[in-house]
């Protein structure tokens, strides 16, 4: 909630408020890590989730302008960032150690205009959704090299892995689609090039 500085947990079931972590800043893309809360705001934040205190800056501002986070439970030391909207896009990936975040990898394209990333819950990989190329990039979470693409219809403007691992979405951009009887909503088994199912 950028109007307010604050970040808000919500039951995915009642879609009530269940908690809310005051920054005092926009906090983008939130990631969970054990007892902690990441944020991104002009470098890299956190909250304490035992102390509700906000910890500004772990990395120093202008190091580098990441606006998406991603966080894993099968990797909980490790904390991958990416700056969206550039071309081509930059990766990072971080590992978690006491109170800093020591660089381990990063990568420069070749995504452009990266929108959304997501890791997989074993940890293992990061999922990328971003206007070219036409696919949902299937990366190692901590070296980014590829293992594997997820074919879409035109530019995935973003991208969600089921909490076991089976399943990938990804949310074309209409405006980006070449077929107009295309669908917008794609959902593949993982590790599959051709979806399962489809929305329009």
């Amino acid at each position: 909630l950028c109007d307010v500085g604050a970040i808000v947990a919500i039951d995915d079931r009642t879609l009530f408020e269940t908690a809310r972590y005051e920054l005092g800043t926009c906090g983008l893309s939130p990631a969970l890590t054990p007892g902690r809360l990441w944020f991104a705001d002009e470098s890299i934040s956190y909250v304490d989730l035992v102390t509700a205190v906000v910890h500004r800056h772990v990395l120093p501002p202008g190091s580098l302008a990441v606006d998406l986070l991603a966080s894993s439970p099968g990797a909980p030391d490790l904390l991958l960032a990416g700056e969206g909207g550039i071309d081509p896009a930059d990766l990072y990936s971080f590992r978690i150690s006491g109170e800093t975040l020591t660089p381990l990898a990063k990568q420069s394209g070749p995504d452009e205009n990266l929108f959304q990333i997501a890791m997989t819950p074993d940890g293992t990989h990061l999922l990328t959704a971003q206007g070219w190329p036409y696919d949902v990039e299937s990366l190692d979470s901590v070296t980014f090299d590829r293992s594997f693409g997820y074919p879409t219809t035109g530019g995935p403007i973003a991208v969600a892995v089921s909490a076991d691992g089976r399943y990938i979405a990804a949310n074309v951009d209409e405006g980006w689609v070449r077929e107009a009887d295309r669908a917008a909503v794609l959902v593949f088994a993982s590790g599959e090039t051709d979806p399962m199912v489809s929305y329009e």
